[in-house]
């Protein structure tokens, strides 16, 4: 999209215009797919912040948690991993 914005740049497009003119009509279509497609994937990006925000620990995570914050003041902590 950038590369495209810099190509009718060059080409003579005026920055910020609410109408393009006619010779500029050829990238208009790729431009809005282009903007179309960054606007879906932020929908997808919040999505799956707002998911991983609220998700559900699993019982191995919760039992890290607690063997790591059993000691508050960090010193000799041993992890112990269970395979």
């Amino acid at each position: 999209m950038a590369i495209l914005f810099d190509v009718i740049g060059m080409q003579g497009a005026i920055r910020r215009e609410a109408d393009m003119p006619v010779v500029f009509h050829w990238a208009m279509p790729p431009l809005l797919f282009f903007a179309l497609t960054i606007g879906l994937t932020q929908f997808v990006f919040v999505y799956n912040f707002v998911k991983t925000l609220h998700r559900n620990y699993t019982k191995k995570e919760l039992e890290e948690y607690d063997e790591l914050h059993q000691n508050p003041d960090g010193l000799g902590i041993n992890i112990k991993h269970k395979y």
